[in-house]
């Protein structure tokens, strides 16, 4: 019984390092990005980010792909992630093409009885996971919970890559 105690508080050990490291390391997915729409400007680099990413990147719920409520990962090791993990990607990705951090935010909405993150850029353009298109802030339909910029949002202990709860989310 102690043994499979010991094991199991072992594999979750080795399991949020896992997820912790991830978060910090640079895959080869986002250098793919950079070089591939590295050749654009603007909007239309805005564009490509936000296609390629959605793309490379596989919709997965958190509890689904972790067996926890929510995990931030920037550039998933594994390719696989929710509607944040897709905002710090591109942002990381933008930033490696030249885009300042100050101009980038993370938007979270209420969507439905979820929460749902997307990228907004100079309070204009929104990188959202669910549309390969980049959307125009004035007119974006959700109402924002809380928006943040893209550097303070990667500080918070609340929003840092690893563990957040629901709760502190949508507060």
């Amino acid at each position: 019984m102690k043994l499979r105690g010991a094991f199991l508080i072992g594999m979750a050990f080795g399991v949020m390092c896992g997820l912790f490291s991830a978060a910090y390391v640079m895959s080869s997915s986002a250098q793919a990005l950079t070089s591939s729409c590295g050749a654009r400007v603007g909007e239309a680099q805005l564009l490509c980010v936000t296609r390629e990413t959605n793309k490379a990147i596989v919709a997965t719920d958190d509890f689904d792909h972790y067996g926890i409520a929510d995990v931030w990962v920037e550039d998933p090791v594994d390719g696989k992630g929710d509607c944040e993990d897709f905002v710090l990607t591109k942002a990381r990705v933008l930033q490696q093409l030249g885009w300042k951090p100050s101009r980038m935010q993370l938007a979270v909405f209420g969507y439905g009885k979820q929460a749902h993150a997307v990228l907004l850029i100079d309070d204009k353009y929104v990188l959202d996971n669910l549309t390969p298109w980049v959307g125009r802030w004035k007119g974006y339909g959700p109402r924002a919970i809380g928006v943040y910029p893209i550097e303070v949002a990667r500080s918070l202990p609340r929003f840092t890559p690893g563990l957040m709860t629901a709760s502190i989310a949508a507060g």
